[in-house]
């Protein structure tokens, strides 16, 4: 019996029930759509899941839990004499149509194994050790396949060291893992690792394990690409609507401001998509099942929630007002403006001031032909942009604070846009801030992705 292609690494996750293989293989496979049950069994055949990047591949086999090691074992050894017929009487086993009947897990979970796969067997470093964990292990040492122990703490750390101890005397390679916390870094390492394990595989896993390192600022830019396409487009927005009635008036402006409720929702809900799809989410329900968003984009009394204050607002729009020309102190927001920057601030508290009633304020034009025509935005509405790369940006760092074996909704929380802002460089800060205030007035930004991407970062680093 032998893998389909030996070049492909495979990975069989096994161990006693329970003990967290689901979890680990949603996490190393990066993928939401695995089944996890705190209820024992939930895994009962296997099941291959793939991951994949720029690198190359490799796959994950979910596997049942053992039943009944200490019985196979000794079957094994009826079987098997001596050390060089020992894998052999573990094929025997998988094989044998008796034994598939009397041990299902055990040949279920064996099966990978005899085909060719590594084995990654999981512990739970919150329970004690036990002897009866030592049929399994020989069972698997048995198999004569490359392997390592992963020590997963469901509950704590307590009795880790203890199952160091054990798990070294069974295997090469000993990984405390924890697939609840994001671990990119010990993800590439732990196939590093491997890649010295099972030379034949060396080459794939390490260009593996080096893009995985270079994924989170590679994401991050895409992010970036993404919120800067969201905002042009958000702040861009018109919808309108021709009457050939006066009396239809009324009626054409509540059809346009749900008209225009609805784009923009559905333009920040496919956003909000797309970061999800980044970041291999594919379970993620964003029309508000499992993506909790608080606040209405549409309500205005929300928004000191997402985006910025009036006092925020308007010493960003100062400063932002103040145009290429004024001197503006590096501090900006909260802080003093030099002298010189007054008159363009000036203009800039104006438009901030007055601006937050502009959203979903309709316009009436007359046209040719004794016809009207209402049209809501673009919006001018200094504090929109601010909202948007809120409410984008924490659900970044929510994704970034998760990994695929949770199964808990995403709930976002705002947060304080000032200290997010005093945490960029002075120089990042003028930027963003002249960013928006290019973006309220519908003015192209040259490389918005780059002026979003410290901001970005930031969201990232607090996942940390």
């Amino acid at each position: 019996m032998t893998p389909s292609n030996p070049q492909e690494p495979v990975f069989a996750v096994v161990g006693h029930p329970n003990k967290g293989k689901s979890s680990i293989v949603a996490t190393l496979a990066r993928d939401d759509r695995i089944a996890i049950s705190p209820r024992s069994g939930t895994t009962t055949r296997s099941e291959s899941w793939s991951f994949e990047n720029a690198g190359g591949r490799y796959r994950l086999v979910d596997t049942p839990g053992f039943q009944r090691p200490r019985a196979v074992l000794e079957w094994l050894k009826q079987q098997a004499p001596s050390a060089e017929q020992r894998a052999s009487a573990v094929a025997a086993l998988v094989e044998d149509p008796q034994c598939r009947e009397r041990f299902p897990d055990e040949t279920e979970l064996l099966r990978p194994i005899v085909a060719g796969a590594a084995i990654l067997y999981v512990v739970d470093g919150s329970r004690p050790y036990s002897p009866e964990y030592e049929a399994e292990m020989e069972i698997l040492r048995w198999s004569g396949q490359p392997s390592m122990g992963l020590i997963n703490p469901i509950e704590g750390e307590e009795h880790v060291s203890e199952w160091e101890q054990a798990l070294q005397q069974y295997f090469r390679l000993v990984r405390v893992f924890d697939p609840m916390l994001p671990q990119t870094r010990l993800q590439a390492d732990l196939l590093s690792a491997f890649a010295h394990l099972q030379p034949a595989w060396g080459d794939r896993l390490q260009a593996i394990a080096r893009e995985i390192e270079r994924e989170p600022e590679q994401r991050l830019q895409q992010a970036a690409t993404r919120l800067a396409l969201w905002l042009d487009q958000a702040v861009t927005l018109q919808v309108c609507r021709k009457v050939i009635d006066r009396k239809l008036i009324p009626l054409a402006r509540k059809e346009v401001q749900q008209g225009y409720r609805r784009q923009l929702l559905k333009g920040e809900q496919q956003a909000f998509g797309e970061l999800l799809e980044l970041y291999r989410y594919r379970q993620g329900n964003i029309e508000g099942k499992e993506l909790d968003m608080p606040g209405d984009l549409l309500d205005q009394s929300q928004w000191q929630l997402w985006g910025m204050d009036r006092r925020q607002l308007m010493a960003s729009a100062a400063a932002s007002g103040a145009g290429a020309g004024a001197v503006i102190d590096a501090g900006l927001l909260g802080h003093s403006l030099m002298a010189g920057a007054v008159i363009g601030g000036l203009a800039g508290l104006g438009s901030a001031w007055f601006g937050s009633e502009q959203l979903q304020k309709t316009r009436l034009s007359t046209l040719a032909g004794g016809r009207w025509e209402v049209c809501i935005g673009p919006s001018r509405d200094r504090n929109l942009p601010f909202v948007l790369i809120a409410r984008f940006g924490w659900l970044l760092q929510q994704l970034e604070q998760r990994t695929h074996a949770w199964r808990e909704p995403i709930r976002l929380q705002p947060g304080d846009w000032k200290q997010r802002l005093d945490a960029l460089a002075a120089d990042e800060r003028k930027a963003l801030l002249q960013a928006c205030d290019r973006l309220a007035r519908q003015k192209t930004v040259e490389d918005l992705p780059a002026i979003l991407l410290p901001l970005l970062r930031g969201f990232s680093a607090e996942s940390d």
